[in-house]
């Protein structure tokens, strides 16, 4: 119970933060996306943040690891970590994903 109840303040305290304007944008972001590495981690992933402007609202990052690749980081990046910004962050417009995928083909390619 104690555990819960630490998380509980935790949280409470951003939040607090977040909207009286003590944390700038930047901030935000990477505090949000320090909780969304820790689920990637334990998957082998991670993620990095490459821009976040406050003026457009637009954040934009890149995955890591064995989310590269994977064919589930398309639902990752809408479902999971855009959802979470835009959740814990409403300045949050748009999640861009700068992540750079190799298309590998097969060995009869044309």
């Amino acid at each position: 119970m104690r555990q819960v109840c630490r998380y509980a303040q935790e949280y409470t305290v951003f939040l607090t933060l977040l909207y009286t304007g003590y944390m700038k944008f930047r901030d935000n972001v990477i505090k949000v996306l320090e909780e969304a590495r820790e689920n990637l981690k334990k998957h082998g992933g991670g993620i990095e943040l490459v821009d976040a402007n406050e003026k457009t609202g637009i954040v934009k990052v890149r995955l890591e690891g064995a989310c590269v690749g994977c064919p589930m980081s398309t639902f990752t990046m809408q479902l999971g970590i855009e959802k979470l910004l835009k959740e814990r962050i409403p300045a949050v417009k748009e999640v861009v994903d700068e992540t750079e995928y190799q298309l590998t083909l097969g060995d009869d390619d044309y």
